[in-house]
């Protein structure tokens, strides 16, 4: 019976001792995103990416997944591919994200740098052609 009560006071010691202590906690309160939206910033892309001859022909599509840290002055840097479709359309979608400013992430009240981890659906076809109506 001591040998037990040895056993449990160690363990509880032990538990105490090296239990972590959570007095600081750091919540974030806002996470980086773009200012209009996910669907104002998928929309964006797909209304300016230009895709290669090639890409067109083969019938390119899938997802290409890129990271990126947002800067506390809303500066996108850092680019990676993470999962590419090549054909250029990976490095292209870097650039029209470059162009771009993105609300920082917000934790304890201060402005931080933070990274996000964005998946494009992309499918290489034709640009289609405005047809203007004459009246």
């Amino acid at each position: 019976m001591r040998k037990i009560i040895l056993l449990l006071s160690f363990i509880i010691s032990f538990q105490f001792l090296f239990s972590q202590n959570s007095n600081f906690t750091v919540k974030t309160q806002t996470e980086a995103h773009y200012p209009k939206g996910d669907n104002a910033l998928f929309e964006y892309i797909n209304a300016n990416l230009k895709f290669r001859e090639a890409a067109v022909q083969k019938k390119v599509s899938g997802t290409v997944t890129i990271s990126f840290d947002v800067l506390p002055d809303s500066v996108l840097n850092d680019f990676k591919v993470l999962k590419g479709l090549g054909y250029g359309i990976d490095s292209d979608i870097i650039l029209l994200l470059k162009k771009l400013k993105f609300a920082p992430a917000i934790a304890n009240n201060t402005i931080i740098k933070s990274s996000l981890i964005l998946d494009f659906k992309i499918t290489a076809i034709e640009p289609k052609e405005l047809l203007i109506e004459k009246q």
